[in-house]
């Protein structure tokens, strides 16, 4: 009776669910038809198809005509809000991992443009579950016997007391980005601390984290401090704790560092392409 039930964890878990998806709609508007193609990340979205990173939308004529454009007196009634104009267009400064990890699937096997409200719920969903798994690894490594009930606030904690409920109340293109980073953070650092409470665990474990840190830096970009930190104490890891030798030890961490490395790249080369 130490453990919490998966019943009773899937019984919270949906509870939760149902609370994020009331709490999308409540204070913004209801899930219903409706044009979302004017939605920064189904701009982005469009402009990966065609294969550009500037958004289709197009500065107005006038705007490119002030002697200063960014001037915010003089744009004030000529400017897009949140998108960044360079060289006579529009640019998107959030994170790109939405709309390649979301945005784009959706599309192509839904045939549909996904609402930002309706992403913010499911980026929050796989944040909290993930969590979750980690709270419960956590638990199993450190051998602690923490009643059921107990666990059971743990979860709820996971689900209610953290930055969820909060932007939830207004998904929009900045809501998606963080809620999509805390996401893709969570999944980094459940993968990761796998291998390590578990040595014997999938070999690839490590990879996988660092693709999770690295779309959580391309979601939101000081997750890099997180990426970083965690390169560091997992070198170390291996060096104290596991005792590796050089060759072993470069071996195991390689399959960290470089997909993070991969990251970084992709992360500078559409920095730069913008």
């Amino acid at each position: 009776m130490e453990r919490l039930r998966k019943p009773a964890w899937c019984l919270l878990s949906f509870l939760i669910f149902v609370f994020y998806l009331w709490t999308a709609t409540s204070s913004n508007r209801p899930f219903h038809l409706r044009d979302t193609s004017q939605e920064f990340y189904n701009l982005l979205t469009d402009s990966l198809v065609k294969g550009h990173v500037y958004l289709p939308t197009k500065p107005s004529p006038q705007l490119l005509a002030l002697p200063d454009p960014y001037d915010p007196a003089a744009n004030e009634r000529l400017r897009v809000h949140d998108a960044s104009l360079y060289h006579g267009r529009y640019y998107m400064y959030f994170g790109v991992a939405p709309a390649v990890t979301l945005y784009l699937p959706w599309r192509v096997l839904m045939g549909k443009r996904l609402s930002d409200d309706m992403a913010v719920a499911l980026f929050s969903m796989g944040g909290y579950v993930l969590s979750c798994l980690l709270l419960f690894l956590l638990l199993e490594a450190s051998q602690m016997r923490v009643p059921w009930f107990l666990q059971g606030a743990a979860v709820l904690a996971l689900g209610l007391g953290q930055v969820a409920p909060v932007v939830l109340r207004r998904p929009r293109v900045y809501e998606v980005a963080l809620s999509a980073a805390y996401c893709f953070l969570f999944g980094g650092l459940h993968f990761l601390a796998l291998r390590v409470v578990r040595p014997n665990a999938r070999r690839w474990l490590p990879a996988l984290a660092a693709v999770f840190l690295g779309l959580a830096t391309a979601s939101r970009p000081h997750c890099a401090i997180v990426a970083l930190l965690l390169a560091i104490l997992y070198g170390f890891y291996l060096v104290r704790i596991r005792g590796l030798s050089r060759r072993p030890w470069l071996v195991e961490f390689a399959r960290f560092a470089l997909p993070l490395a991969v990251a970084g790249v992709l992360i500078g080369w559409y920095n730069y392409s913008r």
